[in-house]
């Protein structure tokens, strides 16, 4: 015994040499009642610049939800048999303001009741209360929302005025010239969602009290920027519509829900910015920010398993030769860019073949609308389409050789997407011969009725001189108006610009383009 004990004192000026690797212990000195509050200041400039561009319809949507959040955690611990004095670590509240500005200024009160409710009996106190549930809150209520009522939790109003519209991310991929309108928040959406300045401010004090980590919001939005410049997404537009920047300083860091390692907070930010990407671009879903991080919430756990430090004490030399995962992943990193130069250049050898394959079915495909056609030849006017009508168009052509239809593909921004429809026009470029849905994401029962055929067959025969205004020249959608509205303005813009691309003489039909022979 006292060998060892002699042993220990020996080693008392090696003790620099060694690194204790325990079990997590996390501690802060502040309660959950302070916490809270910090997060309930936070969100004060989101609430003030919700009530200023929305007016008392944002009021509304956060007491209500508040209420109801608030009301269902009283009614859940008498249930259970806790305490009341629980509601006092104001958790409830957080929850029902971050829900409330998760909602569309239009938004019920019931519905905002209904939400806070569901929020804190199944997203929280059905797992046992504050601590033990696994995914958060609010975004569970959200969802729940989403899913059960689309058409309300859909229906979104510009600020100021109350006009009815869509959101930014359902109707363009890129900031424009209005930068500055969306980082205010003058655009439509949900009450938290629109001014990034204010959510910005009270992300910034949450990191500077520390009651955040900065991992999390720092991967969530660095992931976006990069996959967005990878795949021809706007960064800017993409980190500043949506609910991205919400989500990632006030849903993803919420403690109970997000890993408790350093590294596996990376791991669950870059995981929650991929999976929002993925669904913006991929996705028939509009709200990509919160099914990524309720996915990412399922999977914390794993991600606390793989990242957990060992308890053990290890030398600096141990610690030093386990940073080797580094260089492996470095070196996948670099084999990964070599293997996607290499398909990239395989690709720009073999995309000739396949751009003139795509012509062949794509004409191939047009003589749908035309059953007696004999042919069809593409026209090569990528110089004079404007950027949402696909190039080439094609003349079909009867027996004779004579063109007897124009026929094309046109993508025009629905309300969660874009919408490729495929116009034919008779062969004077003067009216509408039929009109097919190719693909869209619109929501199912709503914007999904674009494609029934009765609801497609108004448009044929239809002059394009016309203005294919809904409730006058065509008919609408209720409920979807903005669908309605994209497929109307998108035959009407594409056979406008399609037959001036062609230049076709209104008085005779004569076209002075070429076409392409497949090029």
């Amino acid at each position: 015994m006292a060998a060892s004990t002699g042993s220990l004192s020996n080693t008392e000026g090696e003790k620099k040499r060694y690194l204790l690797r325990p079990a997590p212990h996390i501690h802060s000195g502040q309660s959950v009642s302070a916490v809270m509050g910090s997060v309930l200041i936070s969100l004060v400039p989101a609430t003030i610049a919700s009530v200023i561009l929305f007016r008392w319809g944002a009021a509304q949507v956060i007491i209500a939800c508040l209420v109801g959040a608030v009301a269902g955690e009283a009614l859940c611990l008498r249930f259970r048999g806790r305490p009341p004095s629980q509601i006092k670590d104001l958790s409830a509240a957080v929850t029902g303001l971050l829900l409330a500005l998760t909602m569309p200024p239009a938004t019920p009160i019931w519905v905002c009741l209904l939400g806070g409710l569901v929020a804190v009996a199944l997203g929280k106190q059905v797992f046992g209360g504050l601590g033990a549930n696994p995914f958060n809150p609010a975004l569970v209520a959200r969802v729940f929302l989403v899913i059960s009522f689309p058409e309300i939790m859909t229906r979104w109003i510009a600020p100021f005025d109350g006009t009815a519209t869509a959101t930014p991310l359902a109707v363009s991929s890129s900031l424009g010239q209005a930068g500055w309108r969306y980082f205010l928040g003058i655009h439509a959406g949900c009450l938290g969602e629109t001014s990034v300045l204010a959510l910005l401010i009270g992300g910034v004090y949450l990191l500077a009290r520390r009651i955040i980590d900065w991992r999390i919001p720092a991967s969530i939005l660095g992931t976006v920027a990069v996959v967005s410049a990878v795949f021809g997404a706007d960064p800017l537009f993409q980190l500043w519509s949506g609910g991205l920047m919400l989500g990632a300083f006030f849903m993803a860091t919420d403690w109970v829900t997000s890993p408790y390692s350093r590294l596996g907070r990376l791991y669950f930010g870059i995981g929650v910015g991929l999976l929002t990407m993925i669904i913006r671009l991929w996705g028939g879903y509009p709200e990509g920010v919160s099914f990524a991080i309720l996915f990412m919430n399922a999977l914390t756990p794993l991600i606390n398993l793989m990242t957990r430090p060992k308890p053990q004490m290890e030398s600096v030399r141990q610690v030093k030769e386990r940073a080797s995962l580094t260089r492996i992943l470095v070196t996948m990193g670099v084999v990964s860019a070599v293997s996607g130069i290499i398909l990239a250049i395989f690709y720009g050898a073999m995309s000739p073949r396949i751009e003139k394959r795509r012509q062949q079915e794509m004409g191939e495909g047009f003589r749908v609308m035309f059953p007696d056609a004999a042919s069809s030849e593409p026209v090569d006017l990528e110089e004079r389409l404007p950027n949402r009508v696909n190039n080439p168009v094609f003349l079909v052509k009867d027996k004779e050789g004579e063109r007897m239809g124009i026929a094309y593909v046109t993508t025009p921004a629905g309300f969660q997407g874009d919408i490729t429809l495929a116009v034919g026009l008779d062969g004077d470029g003067k009216h509408v011969v039929a009109v097919q849905v190719l693909a869209h994401t619109e929501t199912a029962g709503l914007g999904s009725k674009i494609t029934e055929p009765d609801y497609l067959r108004q448009y044929e025969r239809k002059p394009i001189s016309d203005e294919f205004v809904l409730g006058k020249d065509v008919d609408g959608i209720s409920g979807a108006t903005v669908s309605a509205t994209a497929v109307a303005d998108g035959v009407r813009d594409s056979a406008r610009a399609v037959v001036e691309a062609l230049d076709i003489n209104p008085a005779d039909g004569v076209s002075e383009a070429t076409p392409s022979n497949g090029r």
